[in-house]
């Protein structure tokens, strides 16, 4: 069986890990590479599926609460499309629509995505 691999839209990953304290940056990565280890079988409490194709990836330190949303592609590609920090339960229909949108656009080739090396 092939490996699974990421992949992201920009530079979207880096950047959120960027913008994050430490503590959530350990928090992502090991949640990013439990994704990677298991893909498609990865559940709550890491990831969930929110709809139309598109999963998110959870995390939390302290009262901050990550969400890297993202969809398979193909050759067990696993593809970021959207990350930010949220302060309720719920996710804004206007993180949803961005992320179809962009997850359209690469799917259409309009857009391209580029693998994300965790040991980097």
């Amino acid at each position: 069986m092939n490996a699974w691999s990421l992949w992201q839209y920009r530079d979207i990953v880096n950047s959120f890990l960027d913008q994050c304290d430490q503590g959530m940056q350990n928090i992502l990565l090991r949640r990013l590479a439990k994704l990677l280890e298991i893909g498609v079988e990865c559940k709550m409490p890491i990831s969930e599926p929110i709809g139309d194709g598109l999963f998110v990836l959870h995390g939390r330190s302290g009262r901050r609460w990550a969400r890297l949303i993202y969809y398979f592609g193909e050759n067990r590609q696993i593809i970021f499309v959207h990350a930010f920090f949220k302060k309720t339960n719920e996710i804004k229909r206007q993180d949803i629509n961005i992320s179809k949108s962009i997850r359209d656009s690469i799917k259409e080739g309009k857009e391209v995505s580029n693998e994300i090396n965790l040991a980097s």
